[in-house]
């Protein structure tokens, strides 16, 4: 219980932002030619026409349960790309 506490007080305030980190990744993805979608896009592609196999797809989701500011900003870095992701 206390490792606990711990680890949520440094994540919430101590720990660094990796936003920069996670503008990186999708800049990365995009250069390789990875589509960003979401779940739901990715899985109407499954039952729909199927995944072309030629094609790299990456899902992204994101599982966001208590810091809102930093799921804005992911959500701004997203639209700024033009990537697709699930809250």
């Amino acid at each position: 219980m206390l490792g606990q506490l711990r680890d949520r007080v440094y994540s919430d305030f101590l720990m660094r932002s990796r936003l920069g980190l996670y503008r990186e990744l999708l800049e990365t993805a995009l250069g390789a030619g990875y589509e960003v979608v979401s779940i739901e896009a990715l899985w109407r592609r499954i039952v729909g026409p199927g995944l072309d196999p030629a094609r790299r797809y990456l899902a992204l989701r994101h599982d966001i349960d208590t810091d809102s500011r930093t799921a804005a900003a992911m959500w701004a870095i997203d639209r700024e790309l033009g990537v697709k992701s699930s809250y």
